[in-house]
């Protein structure tokens, strides 16, 4: 009974796989349903769109779903202190023409001071 059982089974299994090989049968219009729906798609495709248009819709996309504000905004504020720090670091703001001023001063004092002296104790100078 064993054997039968097998024989059977095996027959049955033969069977399905023969099904299988059959062509499939297709209704009367799928050729024209096909060539709609692929037409369809390929005018919705979005690689038909400008570059510009997926860049947006990606970035709208991803700011959606972003959940890092809270590192923006630490980040923001991080930078801003330093700007204050740096500004206030940097000191004399009041007047900065006063330094110009001194430094140019002290320059021409001492182009003054190098012509005024002598020539014969600077050295060899001709």
């Amino acid at each position: 009974m064993d054997k039968q059982s097998t024989e059977h089974n095996e027959e049955t299994l033969v069977a399905m796989l023969a099904s299988f090989r059959k062509e499939a049968c297709y209704h009367d219009n799928f050729e024209e349903d096909f060539l709609r729906n692929f037409h369809l798609r390929k005018e919705t495709d979005p690689a038909t769109h400008s570059a510009w248009k997926l860049l947006l819709e990606r970035l709208d996309n991803y700011l959606q779903n972003f959940r890092g504000w809270q590192w923006v905004y630490a980040s923001m504020s991080i930078v801003t202190l330093a700007a204050v720090g740096v500004i206030i670091a940097s000191g004399n703001m009041d007047d900065p023409s006063d330094s110009y001023a001194s430094s140019t001063k002290d320059k021409e004092e001492i182009l003054l001071k190098e012509k005024a002296v002598p020539e014969g104790k600077s050295g060899s100078r001709k």
